[in-house]
């Protein structure tokens, strides 16, 4: 070209300086046809390259509470100066993370999300020549960090009597696009427990306790977010499962004579157990309160007719809300047996014969027992026995008027 440079704009595609060289070549027209040509130089332009950054690692996806990967930063330029800033988004949505500008790596970090959705930490990247002349690209790095679901449960405690059926289970999260999983590791004692399952439900079900105090049934289940595949904090949900009581009665069946108290004790293989009792009474007993409760049975029964009669209580134990199979206890009572004489008392004079004397009941099967006080009289062959009061010849003592 001829006369001044022009202005141009120039592209260096490498990655490094490059110069432009221009040979300039004066003139001089001393007649409008003459001209001398002067001595060329050469003028020279330096293009420095727009300097790009390479990252050692794609974008990260991490769980929360994991640690994420270390970022090398380099450049094809000569010298060139890399800096790097990072914020979460949103913000205050990350722990964990270096704020504070950087240079070559971006550092290996433990990033916590307390949130229920996704969040990530924003790297920018930016590159300078040395000395600042010319500003590169700028680069974005992501390190998604993922929630650790939490899950809830509905109810998250609940108590049943053994043999009885829980409520179902709701198991929710408040992550979005989790799966949810159970298990169960039923204790000692404990049948009908369903070992694991998946979804958000655990289903009723029906466990028994052979023991004799509670046991506890835990559920424990897990969220994984279906995005990452982070696994939430397992939790559990309760269920006490309480023993049904046994009522123990001492004695079981008892004969006790009318007008005489019952003494029935009453105890349980579950601690704590108390008892209630109801009863029926027998035709010939005198009315007595035919309800009751506590751990002993104490009541006077009078038997008023001729015949063996009975009550019969039913005892019914309760433990932890819990309401145990009654058991009956019989009390027999027998009547008070009352002597009738064949004849009326009798009115002898010295050396005379007494009448024989029978002796009789109206209650049946009654022994009968006598004995004899004499009073200085004699001519007794027999003075006591088991049944007829013989007939004997008897004498006043000696002296007597």
């Amino acid at each position: 070209g001829y006369g001044s440079l022009p202005s141009w704009l120039l592209n260096n595609p490498t990655a490094n300086n490059d110069t432009l060289f221009i040979q300039v070549t004066p003139y001089t027209h001393p007649t409008a046809t003459d001209s001398c040509e002067g001595i060329p130089f050469i003028y020279q332009i330096v293009v420095n390259p727009s300097p790009q950054v390479d990252l050692s690692a794609a974008n990260d996806t991490i769980c929360s509470g994991d640690a994420s990967q270390v970022v090398t930063l380099s450049s094809a330029t000569n010298n060139a100066i890399i800096t790097w800033t990072a914020v979460d988004v949103p913000a205050g949505s990350v722990i964990g993370f270096t704020t504070n500008s950087g240079t070559t790596t971006i550092p290996s970090e433990t990033l916590t999300n307390n949130g229920t959705v996704p969040v990530y930490v924003e790297y920018t990247v930016k590159i300078t020549t040395l000395g600042g002349l010319c500003n590169g690209g700028t680069r974005k790095y992501y390190v998604v960090v993922n929630p650790t679901p939490k899950v809830t449960f509905n109810p998250a405690t609940q108590t049943i009597c053994s043999g009885s059926s829980t409520a179902a289970i709701t198991i929710s999260s408040t992550t979005p696009n989790t799966t949810i999983s159970w298990t169960c590791t039923p204790p000692s004692g404990i049948s009908g427990a369903q070992s694991s399952g998946t979804g958000s439900t655990i289903p009723a079900q029906t466990l028994v306790n052979s023991t004799s105090a509670p046991i506890t049934v835990y559920y424990v289940a897990e969220a994984v977010t279906s995005v990452g595949l982070c696994p939430g904090k397992k939790d559990s949900a309760a269920v006490i499962v309480n023993p049904i009581p046994l009522a123990i009665a001492n004695p079981i069946s008892d004969t006790i004579c009318s007008a005489t108290s019952t003494n029935i004790a009453l105890t349980s293989d579950v601690t704590g157990a108390t008892f209630t009792w109801s009863s029926v009474l027998g035709d010939s007993i005198s009315l007595v309160p035919t309800t009751g409760s506590g751990v002993t049975i104490s009541q006077t029964l009078t038997n008023n007719g001729t015949d063996l009669d009975s009550v019969v209580y039913t005892i019914t134990p309760r433990a932890n809300n819990c309401d145990g199979l009654p058991i009956d206890v019989t009390v027999y009572v027998q009547p008070i047996p009352k002597v009738t004489f064949s004849a009326p008392n009798q009115v002898l004079c010295d050396s005379s014969t007494t009448s024989a004397i029978t002796l009789s009941s109206t209650v049946s099967n009654v022994v009968y027992s006598w004995s004899l006080n004499a009073n200085g009289i004699t001519g007794f062959t027999t003075t006591s026995g088991a049944g007829t009061i013989p007939s004997e010849t008897i004498y006043l003592p000696a002296n007597s008027t």
